[in-house]
């Protein structure tokens, strides 16, 4: 009705600028021609504060953006072919920009010197998937940088990361360097000599021994977020005993470490832990005494966990918002009961590959956990009419049926992948 749309319309300005952040970036200027109200929303400062910018612009795109982003802080080139005149020509127009992000970008490939000239402010750069960077632009212009991703620059080796980690600046807070498998030894020796104000770190899939991880978290006992996930030859936890008290955010999946149940025994604040593969009835149980503020565990291929363990998460884990099951191949009708006694404020739960589950466990699962958003169900599963609806009474977004042999409605089987609000 006119009353109802009267209504809409009467929302602050920055409650539309947040709505109109989901629309493509190009698009947005059309905005501007609904109302007077739309035209004041599309310049508010909420809107332009984080700016994802489309792959190609023409020059009066360009000049046309340029005049709106003297608000923003974070600027995301992912991707980008634009010219380094256009990208220069924004970066100016941003004078309290903090972010950039310049992940798979040819601006970040062949123009990284010329870039890095307007970073002399910024705190955060994402450099990911750019094979082999020019490490020494961001010595030589960001000094202010806190928090740097290194993700999948997969040619960078030890003569080009020694020189880059002697003289990168101590105010580093967090690095991503996941996938970088040429690091050796004098890489993670410098790092541990000039990084010791880290509190995020991720090395999932690099090569890093027992000794160079203990040297390198020995010097940072303030990390709260440290990523291992297919980490080697690491394999003892005794090399993380200094940052145990403070870890927040934990990924030990895939990795062959011995004596878990006894560390996880001292990490007492986790809020986060990946165990894929390594996780058990043992491991579960030193957790939930351990860590009462843990909200998201991932079991993923742990196919020695039982039943047991969602008894213990059941009763004495009710703040878990988001749990990881598949390939827990013990786990049964009862484990699921057992499970939705207590943790009544899951958000997303994985059931792939848990071949001992029936319908039963979807419908406890739809009465019990009514806030669940996505879930993936057991790929041998037939779900039936029944568990349907009762799942569609559910404020779901996601319910992914991808690998289930068939979904049953009034009757008839139907092919089902995933189905979306």
């Amino acid at each position: 009705s006119h009353h109802q749309m009267s209504s809409t319309l009467d929302l602050p300005i920055d409650v539309w600028a947040s709505v109109f952040s989901f629309i493509l970036f190009l698009r947005q200027p059309s905005l501007r021609l609904v109302s007077k109200d739309f035209r004041q929303a599309y310049g508010s400062p909420l809107l332009w504060r984080n700016v994802k910018l489309p792959l190609t612009m023409s020059e009066g795109t360009v000049k046309f953006f340029g005049q709106h982003l003297f608000p923003c802080e974070s600027l995301d080139f992912r991707y980008s072919t634009m010219s380094i005149k256009a990208a220069l020509e924004l970066l100016d127009a941003s004078p309290r920009l903090q972010s950039v992000s310049l992940a798979h970008s040819l601006l970040g490939k062949r123009h990284l010197l010329e870039l890095c000239s307007r970073f002399t402010n910024i705190v955060s750069l994402n450099l990911s998937g750019i094979e082999s960077p020019k490490l020494e632009a961001i010595v030589q212009h960001c000094q202010s940088l806190q928090h740097l991703v290194l993700f999948s620059c997969w040619k960078l080796k030890d003569e080009q990361f020694v020189p880059f980690a002697k003289n990168i600046t101590p105010h580093l807070q967090s690095i991503n360097l996941r996938s970088l498998q040429f690091l050796g030894h004098a890489s993670w020796f410098q790092l541990g000599q000039t990084c010791r104000n880290l509190t995020a770190l991720d090395l999932s899939k690099t090569v890093i021994t027992n000794q160079d991880l203990d040297v390198l978290v020995g010097v940072n006992p303030n990390l709260t977020e440290l990523k291992l996930t297919w980490c080697a030859p690491f394999d003892s936890v005794s090399a993380l005993e200094n940052c145990a008290k403070n870890l927040k955010i934990l990924h030990l999946g895939y990795c062959r470490v011995k004596d878990l149940p006894e560390f996880l025994e001292k990490c007492h604040f986790l809020v986060e832990i990946n165990l894929n593969v390594l996780g058990t009835d043992e491991c579960v149980e030193a957790l939930i005494h351990s860590a009462q503020t843990l909200m998201r565990l991932d079991l993923t291929d742990c196919s020695s966990v039982t039943d047991r363990a969602l008894d213990i998460l059941g009763d004495r884990c009710h703040e878990i918002d988001r749990l990881d099951l598949r390939g827990c191949h013990l786990i049964t009708d009862h484990g699921i009961q057992a499970l939705t006694e207590g943790c009544i404020r899951l958000l997303k739960l994985d059931l792939g590959d848990v071949p001992l589950i029936t319908n039963a466990s979807l419908l406890r699962i739809a009465e019990r956990c009514p806030n669940i958003r996505r879930m993936l169900v057991s790929d041998n599963l037939n779900v039936s009419s029944e568990c349907f609806a009762a799942l569609a009474q559910m404020s779901m977004v996601t319910i992914n049926f991808q690998r289930c042999p068939q979904v049953l409605i009034q009757g008839r089987s139907i092919q089902c992948n995933i189905i979306s609000r």
